[in-house]
């Protein structure tokens, strides 16, 4: 089975975050909810309370295939604050394990120097803190190598669609589009 994990904070953005984890435990792929705030308990950008399984304190990575970062203006800005996920983040990428990030937490990526030399997408506005050596588009979707970047929640489904298919396959994201009716 392949194993993803997905990062909150207080302030992500509760549809982002949940709907991932939605569709991916539909795909039958497992996904941790890991705080990286003291306790599992979180509460989302639009007051939503959230419990994952786990606090980042308690996470042990394993066999993750992507880290997902939901965005969330006030969450997006704990996530890059948080060296221990920063350092995370960049040991999956040496080992050459996919990333994924939605809305303004690409800015995370940014922030940990893994978007050097690729081209990405952000929620508009949130490109000012790409650096220079990021290719910014206002694609919904963009994947360039092993990092995955959507724009705002409205590219949320496609987002997780295309993870689904990235770890398991086209039909398997074709089969949970049509069961959710989802048209793009």
């Amino acid at each position: 089975m392949a194993n993803t994990a997905i990062f909150m904070a207080h302030g992500t953005e509760e549809c982002e975050a949940l709907l991932i984890v939605d569709l991916l435990r539909r795909a039958n792929i497992s996904i941790t909810m890991v705080s990286i705030e003291d306790s599992p308990e979180i509460t989302g950008a639009h007051q939503i309370r959230i419990v994952c399984d786990e606090t980042l304190e308690e996470f042990t990575p394993s066999d993750e295939e992507y880290l997902i970062l939901p965005g969330g203006g006030q969450g997006t800005e704990r996530l890059k604050g948080n060296n221990e996920l920063l350092n995370l983040l960049q040991e999956h990428s040496r080992q050459g394990k996919p990333l994924a990030a939605i809305c303004a937490a690409p800015t995370v990526l940014a922030k940990a120097g893994l978007l050097d030399g690729h081209t990405a997408t952000c929620f508009p506005g949130c490109e000012n803190e790409f650096g220079p050596g990021v290719r910014y588009t206002p694609d919904r979707l963009v994947e360039d190598g092993s990092v995955l970047t959507g724009q705002a929640l409205g590219s949320a489904i496609p987002f997780a669609l295309k993870l689904i298919e990235n770890l398991r396959n086209r039909q398997t994201a074709d089969t949970i589009a049509e069961r959710i009716h989802y048209q793009n």
